[in-house]
Formats: structure tokens, C-alpha cells, sequence
């Protein structure tokens, strides 16, 4: 036996049926390019990673003091009271 599916249920369904179609579709769509990205990369000479796309080169980074440890600390900061009794 059938059961009768209101047309308002089946209309409040399409959405998520959508989505899900979406989802599905665009997880295919990476899985069959992920071997022709890879091989760009590959030819390209691989990219510098957007991690490291923000980071300071060593020239330009901050100063840092060594104490006797061996431990690294921060540049003190200079303040502009400094010096004056």
C-alpha cells in the first residue's frame, strides 16, 4: 500500500533534496579535479601556502634578546620616560 504524500510536504522536501544534490555534485566535481590540480602543481613548481603567504622574512622580523639560558625574549620596549629621573 501507497501512502498519499501532500503536495505542500513534498514542496517543503525540495529544498533539502537541492542541497543535498548540491553537496553531492560539488564533492564530485573536487574528487575528479583533484588529480588535475595536483599535477599543476606538479608542472608549476608548487605555490607558497597561504599560511605562510603572511608571514614576516627573518630581515624584517622583530629583535629579540637572548638571555644567559639561551632563552629568547621579546625587545624591551622603550618608553618615553626613560632616562629621565
Amino acid at each position: 500500500m501507497i501512502a498519499y504524500v501532500d503536495p505542500s510536504a513534498g514542496l517543503a522536501l525540495l529544498p533539502a533534496l537541492l542541497a543535498l544534490l548540491a553537496v553531492a555534485g560539488s564533492a564530485a566535481v573536487a574528487v575528479l579535479l583533484w588529480p588535475v590540480t595536483t599535477l599543476l602543481r606538479m608542472i608549476r613548481g608548487r605555490k607558497q601556502s597561504p599560511a605562510d603567504a603572511g608571514a614576516i622574512p627573518p630581515s624584517d622580523a622583530a629583535p629579540v634578546n637572548v638571555n644567559e639560558n639561551g632563552q629568547a625574549n621579546a625587545a624591551p620596549s622603550t618608553s618615553i620616560r626613560e632616562g629621565v629621573s
